[in-house]
């Protein structure tokens, strides 16, 4: 399997890069030659997109039902 090329984010942290602090936020997305995904890689998972589920209206009424009420 071949690496990702980016990564996102599974949970919050701080980290020290070249001197610097970084914040880090679940759900952010990084590429893959960030130096945190180096130094925590405990830190990312791949990317996940979430879609909600579409709202899909019944055609006709189940037995029983009545519709339109």
């Amino acid at each position: 399997m071949a690496k990702a090329d980016i990564y996102m984010v599974i949970a919050d942290f701080v980290t020290t890069i070249d001197g610097d602090e970084v914040e880090y936020h679940k759900g952010e997305v990084v590429e893959a030659d960030d130096p945190a995904v180096k130094l925590l890689p405990m830190y990312f998972g791949p990317l996940v997109f979430r879609h909600r589920r579409p709202l899909i209206e019944q055609a006709t009424a189940g037995p029983g039902e009545k519709r339109g009420v």
